[in-house]
């Protein structure tokens, strides 16, 4: 019983920091690392392509999953 006891206190010790929050898992890693990614994207769109960065504002949503959900309506001049 005091092995399993123990056992359970190691795992448990994994899964928080030395002040007792929770650790994050690496998906919540890479979610965080993609999320921060983007926001540093839309800044310089802010900037640089105001259309896109209001178009992205609007249908691109971020949070525990990302999700872009465009206007099947909206009709695009692309000029190269």
């Amino acid at each position: 019983m005091n092995e399993a006891i123990a056992d359970l206190d190691a795992e448990i010790s994994k899964e928080q920091t030395a002040s007792g929050k929770a650790r994050k898992r690496e998906h919540e890693k890479r979610t965080d690392s993609v999320r921060h990614r983007i926001k540093d994207l839309m800044q310089v769109l802010k900037n640089d392509h105001p259309a896109l960065y209001d178009h992205l504002e609007r249908f691109l949503h971020i949070g525990m999953e990302c999700r872009y959900d465009p206007n099947p309506e909206q009709e695009w001049d692309i000029q190269r």
